[in-house]
This record gives C-alpha cells, sequence and structure tokens, in this order.
C-alpha cells in the first residue's frame, strides 16, 4: 500500500496547535524558531500571546497554517514515517512544494508573507460558502449567469462556492428551496480566492516567483490547478501553477482520482492541524475502492491523543 501525505488548507489552524506540538515534540521548537528568523518576528511569542487574533490577518494565517502542516511534517519524519508522494489542498499545495523539493522553507515563507498581504489589499466584500451533499450539475445550473465560480470540489458531493455577495445569496436560495437537504457553510475567508477574480493576482505571484529559486523535484508534482501529476517539472511550470493556484478551482477529487489510478491502494495521511480532508473521505465511504486514510490531529487543543494513536499505527 502506498502512503501519500496531505497537506491541508488555510482552515486547518486553531488556537494552541503550536503549544501542544513544542510540549508533545520539543524540537517543533527549533523550526519556529527558524521561520521567525527568516521573518524577523517573535514567532513563538505571536503565536501563543495573540493566539486566535493573530490569524485576522491574512499573511499570518498563512505562515501559521504552512509552518504548522511542517511541523506536523517533522514529526512523522523524526519518528521515520516518511513517503515520496504528497499532495496538498490549497495553502497545502505549499507543503506539498517544499515536501516534494521545488521550494527551499524559507523561500516559501517569504511568498506566503508576501500573498497574503496582496490579499489584505485587495478588495473585500466577497463571499465563500461550503455545500453538502449537492449534486455538481445541479451548482453549474445554478451559477449560470451569475457573478459565482465553483471554487473546487472537496468530494464528489462537497463543493466550495466563491463569488459576490448577493449572487452568492441567490443560489443559496436556490439550493435551500430545490435541495433542502444540503447543508450550507459560510467559509471565514472573504477574498475570492480559486475564482477568475483573482486573476490579476497571480499575475503579480507570477512575477514575483520569477525571483523564487526552484530545485529539482523529488518526485512528481500534483498541482490543484490541474489534478493530474508533472514527471520532473520544469521550472517554469511549477512557477505557473503555484502564481495562478489562486485563481483556478481545486481539482482536488481529479488529484485523488490520479493518485488512485497510479497506485491503487493507498493511505491517505492528512499532515494537519485538523481533520478536514479525511473528513470528507469519512461522510463519503463510497467514493473510492482503495483510500484509506488517517488524520494526526482532531482539532483538540490540550489533547495530543490523536496523534499518539496516529504514530502507534504507522510505526
Amino acid at each position: 500500500m502506498q502512503t501519500v501525505f496531505m497537506f491541508p488548507s488555510q482552515l486547518s489552524c486553531y488556537a494552541g496547535m503550536w503549544q501542544k506540538l513544542i510540549d508533545f515534540h520539543p524540537p517543533c521548537a527549533d523550526l519556529i524558531a527558524h521561520a521567525a528568523d527568516v521573518l524577523n518576528k517573535d514567532l513563538l511569542k505571536e503565536f501563543t500571546n495573540e493566539r486566535e487574533s493573530w490569524f485576522d490577518r491574512n499573511d499570518n494565517l498563512q505562515v501559521a497554517v504552512f509552518l504548522v502542516n511542517a511541523l506536523y511534517e517533522k514529526i512523522l519524519h523524526d519518528n521515520n514515517i516518511r513517503t515520496k508522494y504528497s499532495l496538498g489542498f490549497s495553502l497545502g499545495e505549499c507543503n506539498h512544494l517544499f515536501h516534494i523539493g521545488a521550494i527551499d522553507f524559507a523561500d516559501m515563507l517569504r511568498f506566503l508573507v508576501y500573498r497574503g498581504r496582496s490579499y489584505e489589499n485587495m478588495e473585500t466584500g466577497w463571499k465563500r460558502v461550503a455545500v453538502y451533499p449537492i449534486s455538481l450539475s445541479f451548482l453549474e445550473d445554478c451559477i449560470k449567469d451569475r457573478e459565482v465560480e465553483i471554487g473546487g470540489q472537496m468530494s464528489p458531493t462537497a463543493s466550495m462556492l466563491v463569488g459576490k455577495p448577493d449572487a452568492i445569496d441567490a443560489c443559496v436560495d436556490d439550493i435551500s428551496l430545490f435541495s433542502p437537504q444540503t447543508r450550507i457553510r459560510k467559509l471565514k475567508v472573504d477574498v475570492p480566492i480559486h475564482s477568475r477574480f483573482l486573476s490579476d493576482s497571480s499575475l503579480k505571484f507570477e512575477k514575483y516567483l520569477e525571483k523564487v529559486p526552484i530545485n529539482r523535484t523529488s518526485a512528481p508534482y500534483l498541482p490543484n490547478m490541474t489534478g493530474l501529476y508533472v514527471e520532473n517539472p520544469a521550472e517554469s511550470q511549477i512557477r505557473q501553477y503555484l502564481a495562478q493556484l489562486s485563481s483556478h478551482p481545486v481539482q482536488w477529487c481529479r488529484s485523488i482520482d490520479t493518485i488512485l489510478n497510479r497506485f491503487g491502494e493507498v493511505k491517505f495521511i492528512e499532515v494537519g492541524a485538523k481533520n478536514l480532508l479525511c473528513r470528507h473521505f469519512q461522510l463519503e465511504p463510497d467514493w473510492k475502492s482503495g483510500i484509506n486514510y488517517l488524520f494526526l490531529d482532531d482539532g483538540e487543543e490540550n489533547s495530543t491523543a490523536q496523534l499518539e494513536k496516529a504514530l502507534k499505527e504507522l510505526s
């Protein structure tokens, strides 16, 4: 069975996750200190003192999630749990690129600060909602002639809508009327991530990435934008896909299919601070044969029981 790491998005964070990991595995403090040196910030003090308010700024949030994903990867690595293959959902793609060696840790941190600050300077007032369960064909009909896009599918019946608030509200009204069993959840970030509404920003990100060194990867690259493996990706491909990550929908279902088609039976490990990606496997047990999964954190600030259980199972 092939092991594949899955790195989650910027929704995967909570106050207290830093101290929990440092207490569990003290070398985590060294990685936080390294990130602090790169960014010239007292991250550990900010993480512990500011707590949830620290996540209010998008640049802080992106650094926080990338770093906590990296901490979980370090814990796995230090426990001799490793794999060549990975993928990431949205922001998690940055961890995927770090994992396969495409971009160094410090360069990725600096890029995330730049991207997060760009988001902070954008027009606000957009809306994002997650909807489940609902068919893709229904959503495609629902968004016609509206300033709304499907920002990605987390599973065959779970999707994300991105757009103008009035247009999103009109879609929600239709969904409530014609698909009353569908649950609708508003997402926190009011930047139109994973839609054409961020096309101009992608051009800025591509310009920024021209200065970032790109390394030869140790494994195939699986970008959100296509959901298809890129074997031995060129530097230009990595820059393009990472720059345009924010302005295209996440092809997550296609990515899972790509991995299963290559390996058959797979053990997916969610390497992050919550059970977000595995939860969609749990909700749709008949999604695909060959899917096995394990998450490391149940989101409980003061408990490492799930992490301890996962490490024991993987040892």
